[in-house]
């Protein structure tokens, strides 16, 4: 009885390490697809690492050939500072399109497509730069800041201005 239980225990190890064998077999073609695999993978991100590279390398070359001293600095209402190219807001059209575009869906907007602002020379004491003579007024290296004309008291007249003050002003 012992020699069959011996037997039958020897047969069971043998087939255990049949199983194991071809498992083994099985995880080792698994590592060797997913190690082409990730070979493959490896060679497309690097691909596209290289482009990318080269399309910064390029976006490089156009910043460089358009310094900031070609540019003039314009301040808009809500105090947001931009540098701007000369070259593309030279003219008032396209100055007043973009700033249009700023200011969508953002306090202003609507006085901003209304034309209720004024845009400033701030490096001349602040004088009114107008739409029509903005080509012979405006020049790289120049401050321009922005000015929104208030038509209407939005505030009782005896109180202050101030959000959140409520004071009320007395006559002097």
């Amino acid at each position: 009885m012992t020699s069959r239980l011996l037997e039958a225990n020897s047969t069971s190890v043998v087939l255990s390490i049949g199983t194991l064998e071809s498992l083994v077999r099985r995880l080792l073609r698994l590592l060797g697809e997913f190690s082409v695999e990730a070979l493959e993978l490896l060679r497309r991100t690097l691909r596209q690492n290289v482009r990318t590279y080269s399309l910064l390398r390029e976006v490089q070359a156009i910043i460089l050939q358009n310094p900031i001293q070609d540019c003039f600095n314009f301040t808009d209402v809500l105090g947001r500072s931009h540098i701007m190219p000369y070259r593309y807001f030279r003219h008032w059209e396209v100055f007043e399109s973009a700033l249009k575009c700023e200011f969508k869906r953002l306090p202003g907007e609507q006085r901003i497509i209304r034309g209720d602002y004024h845009i400033l020379n701030a490096s001349s004491n602040g004088s009114v730069i107008d739409r029509e003579d903005w080509e012979t007024s405006v020049f790289p290296g120049q401050k321009i800041k922005m000015s929104i004309v208030i038509t209407e008291i939005l505030f009782p007249s005896e109180t202050c201005p101030r959000k959140g003050c409520g004071k009320v002003i007395s006559e002097p």
